[in-house]
């Protein structure tokens, strides 16, 4: 016979429990595994008491994440850019870089306003990767405790504590090494003869970029690389691209083009003397001198010139103008 426990046989409520821990099991694994995205990192950090909240795993993109009872917390691993330029509305005084050019035998250095684009990854070696969240990271709260936060994988969006990491680290830092780096090159940077010089810039802006980074926290690794070298040990520096060069002082500019308008009316004169001579032979600085008192003449609408050729005996020549006073 059947022995009663309450209502239910012992068989019965054997058969409920093993559901229940199933379930539970079930329920466990479910709540305590994830998939980071392509672009995305994690990382495991111990969160129950008594716990000193270390990393015990990390994940690359794309892994099957099991954080068990700790907290996971996912970084952006994927491909970004961080860019100094100005947009709709924003003061130009913080979306330029500043620096002052090496001077020439003519011209001294000129301070300079620099804009640019900066694309990188997040070093995805696990040490360092544990290196930045003690060093950098956990300081700004730059991790997003889900997935799906700020649906990086799309959007390339991020939590504001990574933007905050960006800006009161990689400005600063590309300042510093904007500063060296157009040191190092002409007064013409900005000028049309001088972008040839720009990737070079932009090569000894993201050397230095690197060390200025690495300084502020004397870690052991380098924590950002160039897009898709940030894999397999491999960190090649940040890739730099210089979108602008002005003169910090816009009268530069100004003098400038007076300075290539003056050049180019000299060319024309040149050119209009060599073929007044060719034309005219010894004459050609009276008959040039005469089209510019006619010339002068026919820009006043109010005037009527007369120009006597030949002395005071030869007939005079009336200029046709649209307006009958006469100028004498």
């Amino acid at each position: 016979m059947t022995r009663i426990i309450g209502e239910y046989p012992r068989r019965f409520v054997k058969a409920v429990v093993a559901l229940a821990v199933l379930g539970l099991f079930a329920l466990g694994l479910s709540a305590c595994s994830a998939k980071a995205y392509p672009d995305q990192c994690a990382l495991i950090v111990g969160s129950g008491a008594g716990d000193a909240h270390n990393i015990k795993k990390v994940f690359l993109p794309g892994e099957k994440v099991e954080k068990g009872d700790d907290q996971s917390y996912f970084l952006p691993c994927g491909e970004r850019n961080y860019q100094i330029q100005s947009h709709n509305g924003d003061d130009p005084d913080t979306t330029y870089l500043t620096g002052t050019t090496a001077g020439d035998s003519d011209i001294p250095g000129i301070p300079v306003k620099v804009q640019l684009s900066m694309y990188f990854t997040l070093n995805e070696d696990k040490d360092s990767l544990k290196e930045f969240w003690v060093d950098l990271c956990r300081k700004y709260k730059c991790a997003s405790t889900s997935a799906d936060e700020g649906d990086q994988s799309s959007t390339r969006q991020s939590v504001p504590g990574w933007l905050d990491l960006l800006q009161q680290n990689f400005t600063p830092a590309l300042q510093r090494a904007t500063r060296q780096a157009v040191s190092d090159f002409g007064p013409d940077l900005w000028q049309q003869q001088g972008q040839s010089a720009w990737p070079k810039l932009g090569d000894e802006i993201s050397k230095d970029f690197m060390a200025q980074i690495k300084s502020m926290t004397n870690a052991s690794h380098p924590f950002f690389c160039a897009t898709s070298s940030g894999t397999n040990g491999a960190c090649k520096p940040v890739t730099v691209n210089i979108n602008k060069v002005d003169p910090a002082d816009p009268s530069v500019i100004k003098i400038y083009n007076e300075g290539i308008q003056q050049d180019q009316q000299k060319g024309l004169n040149e050119k209009k003397v060599a073929q007044a001579k060719e034309l005219y032979g010894d004459n050609w600085a009276y008959v040039l001198g005469m089209e510019d008192l006619i010339n002068a003449c026919n820009g006043n609408p109010k005037a009527t010139c007369i120009v006597s050729l030949g002395g005071t005996n030869a007939p005079a020549v009336t200029v046709p103008n649209p307006s009958p006073t006469k100028a004498r």
